[in-house]
C-alpha cells in the first residue's frame, strides 16, 4: 500500500475482493483442454483467448496475430465516445447515423468515417489501456492487427474503458448486432441464458477466409471474455463453425450461480480520501466496499478512480 500525503489529501491502494473471487475459474482448466483437442480436428490456423471469471488471460495458441477486419469496430466505437466525452458533450443524431450502423450491420463506410475522426493514435491509446500488447495499426482501420489474447483482454474493459454516460449506449449497440451476424458465440452463450456483447468479422485473405469473434459474456454471478481469431478457413462457414465448436466447448458447463455478483474480480483501485467541509460523494464501481476495506469515516468524501 502506498501513501501519499499533500494538500490534506491521502492516496492509497486499496484492493477489493468480492465474496464471489473465492468461487473457481470459469471456464475451468477441463474446458480449455476440451477446446485444445477440438482445434486439433480443425482446418486453418486459430487463435483463442479467454480472461476468465477471475480476471486471468488464457487461451489456446492466443499470442498468434491476426489481421483485423471488423471486429476492431468495438475499439472504433469506445475510442470515439472517449473522445467525445473529452469533449464534454453528448452524440449528435448524425454522429448517432454513423455509429449504429457501424456495428449493428457492421457498415465499412461508416467504420471508415469513425476512424479518419480517432486515427491511430486514439486507437493505439486505447489498446495500451486495455493491455493489449500485440496490437498495431498503420493507416487505415482494417490494417489492425492483434491477438486472441488483445481481444479478451478488451472486451473483459470495454464497459471500464467507455465513458460512463455512453456505457450503457455502447454495450446495447454491441448487444444488438442483427441476427444474421449473430452467429457463434452469441448464439450459444444466449441459448444457455448469459447475456453476450460481442463483434465479429470475416473477409478473404491470403491464407482463404479470415473469420473472426470477441465477445463479453455474463451470467448471474459469473462474467468473462472470449475471443476466438481465425484465417485459412475454406470457406466463411467453415470459420463460423470453428468459433461455434469453441463457444460450445467453453460454455458446455453452466456456472454455479454465486449470491454475489461479480464485478471483474479482483479489482485494484486507487482510493483519494478528502475530508471536504461539508457534503459526501461518492464515485466509482464499489466505493462502499472500498470504504469499508479503507476504514474511512461515512462523512468521509471518497473519489474513487479505477488504477490503470
Amino acid at each position: 500500500m502506498r501513501h501519499r500525503i499533500a494538500a490534506g489529501i491521502v492516496t492509497c491502494a486499496v484492493l477489493v475482493i468480492p465474496a464471489s473471487a473465492a468461487a473457481a475459474p470459469y471456464p475451468d482448466h477441463g474446458q480449455m483442454d476440451a477446446v485444445r483437442e477440438y482445434l486439433k480436428q480443425r482446418a486453418g490456423v486459430v487463435g483463442v483467448g479467454v480472461m476468465d471469471s477471475r480476471g486471468r488471460v488464457r487461451g489456446v495458441h492466443g499470442r498468434r496475430r491476426f489481421a483485423s477486419a471488423s471486429v476492431v469496430k468495438a475499439m472504433l466505437l469506445v475510442s470515439y465516445l472517449r473522445k467525445v466525452a473529452h469533449q464534454e458533450r453528448g452524440l449528435t443524431h448524425y454522429e448517432h447515423g454513423k455509429l449504429r450502423p457501424m456495428i449493428r450491420v457492421s457498415s465499412n463506410s461508416a467504420a471508415t468515417w469513425v476512424y479518419n475522426r480517432v486515427g491511430d493514435v486514439l486507437l493505439r491509446r486505447l489498446a495500451r489501456r486495455a493491455d493489449m500488447d500485440q496490437f498495431s495499426i498503420c493507416c487505415y482501420w482494417s490494417y489492425a492487427h492483434f491477438s486472441a489474447r488483445d481481444q479478451a483482454k478488451f472486451f473483459w474493459q470495454l464497459e471500464r474503458l467507455t465513458p460512463p454516460r455512453f456505457r450503457d449506449y455502447a454495450t446495447h449497440l454491441l448487444s444488438t448486432i442483427v441476427s444474421r451476424q449473430s452467429w457463434g458465440i452469441p448464439q450459444v452463450g444466449r441459448r444457455r441464458g448469459a447475456s453476450v456483447f460481442f463483434k465479429g468479422a470475416w473477409r478473404k485473405t491470403a491464407l482463404g477466409r479470415l473469420v473472426h469473434q470477441a465477445a463479453f459474456i455474463r451470467y448471474p454471478g459469473t462474467e468473462f471474455s472470449l475471443a476466438v481469431l481465425t484465417d485459412g478457413n475454406p470457406s466463411r462457414s467453415y470459420g463460423i463453425e470453428t468459433i461455434t465448436g469453441v463457444a460450445r466447448k467453453i460454455l458446455r458447463v453452466k456456472p454455479q450461480a454465486s449470491a454475489t455478483h461479480q464485478e471483474h474480480a479482483p479489482v485494484a483501485y486507487d482510493v483519494a480520501i478528502r475530508q471536504p467541509e461539508g457534503g459526501t460523494q461518492l464515485e466509482g464501481r464499489d466505493p462502499e466496499a472500498a470504504q469499508l476495506a479503507a476504514g474511512l469515516p461515512a462523512e468521509s468524501q471518497l473519489e474513487l478512480l479505477r488504477s490503470r
